[in-house]
């Protein structure tokens, strides 16, 4: 916008040389009036951190619509280990979102990796579940897919924050993906030709960096 309260208060005081004090009031007041209004645009445009961009109502089934919501009701919780409700770790937060749309899950991510439908990068859509594998080989990590290469998580350091999956510490860490939502309630419009820019199969030869706990 440009507009600072510094630069209204100058043109008022340039313009008291012109005028009475009335009539410096009645301007004063239009052009504080002004510069606050630009200034509650400029706020209002800025984008919500973390946000979970909605896929367009066009690309997206009612139930991936479900889960979508469900996800951006925790977005800013902190993280605790253990945790499925004010606090939450990785698994828990899964837990949390699908038992809003009516689906149970197993706890643990690794439960979660053992049991949900193997899916291939290059089918991942919006409800998917992405997992990772410490340096041991273990899976310690679990987010879910909300569209254009972004994962919802519970971060052991941040907390649920929505990240791109090309960031190092995910892309290094990258297991497989699973799927829990029925079929029939997938928009196979959404399908991705894949999450990363490289391999996959290469990726998860790639163990090195682990920042998260189990959970």
């Amino acid at each position: 916008a440009g507009i600072g309260i510094k630069t209204v208060v100058i043109a008022a005081w340039k313009l008291s040389s012109y005028t009475d004090m009335n009539s410096l009031r009645t301007i004063f007041s239009a052009i504080l009036s002004s510069a606050l209004v630009v200034l509650m645009i400029g706020c209002s445009s800025a984008p919500t951190k973390n946000s979970v961009a909605l896929p367009s109502v066009s690309d997206i089934s009612p139930l991936q619509k479900k889960v979508i919501a469900a996800a951006k009701k925790r977005l800013g919780a902190p993280y605790c280990y253990g945790g499925t409700a004010k606090c939450m770790d990785c698994s828990g937060l899964i837990v949390t979102i699908y038992q809003d749309i009516g689906i149970t899950l197993p706890r643990t991510s690794a439960q979660q990796f053992s049991t949900g439908k193997y899916i291939e990068p290059d089918e991942a859509t919006v409800g998917d579940l992405i997992f990772f594998r410490n340096k041991s080989g273990n899976i310690n990590h679990v987010g879910l897919y909300v569209d254009d290469n972004k994962l919802l998580h519970a971060s052991s350091s941040k907390g649920v924050i929505v990240q791109p999956l090309n960031d190092p510490y995910l892309a290094n860490g990258f297991a497989g993906i699973r799927r829990f939502l029925p079929d029939d309630a997938i928009n196979w419009s959404l399908k991705r030709k894949t999450l990363w820019p490289q391999s996959w199969h290469i990726i998860m030869e790639k163990w090195d960096i682990s920042p998260y706990k189990i959970c």
